[in-house]
């Protein structure tokens, strides 16, 4: 039998930043939510930050804001990760 569970804190945490970094994007312009990724989204001293940068640079506030409150609404996949088959 399995049992439903609610959302954990760590749930609510993360859907609670992705609205507050939505809200930034929108107060502050996009690069207030993406300038900081670029470096967390590459390994340190990376070539590719840079071309990461020129991407976020062409999103605008409004898709920025519209995916991370997506992501929000997402549900959590990783319980199911280890049933996932790769070939």
């Amino acid at each position: 039998m399995a049992l439903a569970r609610g959302p954990s804190r760590m749930d609510r945490e993360a859907k609670q930043k992705r609205e507050q970094q939505a809200r930034a994007a929108l107060d502050n312009g996009p690069e207030a939510v993406t300038a900081p990724l670029a470096e967390r989204m590459t390994a340190p001293g990376s070539p590719l930050v840079g071309r990461v940068r020129e991407l976020a640079r062409s999103a605008t506030a409004q898709g920025i804001a519209d995916a991370l409150r997506g992501r929000a609404l997402r549900p959590d996949s990783t319980p199911d990760l280890p049933r996932w088959l790769f070939s």
